[in-house]
């Protein structure tokens, strides 16, 4: 019990002390342009369009199957699609 006490303790510490981690500019400025342009579609009208449209298929296969599971699913997809790219960025520049 005394050790993982200490483990606790030690692991805290670790935590309570670690920095945030900051990214610099980018490496390739040659993909600058790209990289706005995905990062534009994946969260604008696009991506709005992509998850409006999952939604409404999830809703018709679920009323298909008498379910909401589909309806839920979309749901999901529709608020991984519209987090993942500032995910994505920022674990990126968090690397680089």
């Amino acid at each position: 019990m005394k050790r993982i006490n200490n483990l606790a303790l030690i692991l805290g510490g670790l935590v309570l002390s670690a920095g945030t981690a900051l990214a610099g500019v980018p490496a390739d400025p040659e993909f600058a342009a790209l990289s706005a342009r995905v990062t534009n579609w994946a969260t604008g009208n696009l991506a709005i369009t992509i998850s409006i449209g999952a939604l409404i298929i999830g809703a018709v296969v679920g009323l298909a199957r008498v379910t909401a599971m589909p309806a839920l699913t979309s749901i999901v997809f529709a608020i991984l699609f519209s987090l993942g790219a500032g995910l994505i960025t920022g674990i990126i520049g968090a690397v680089i």
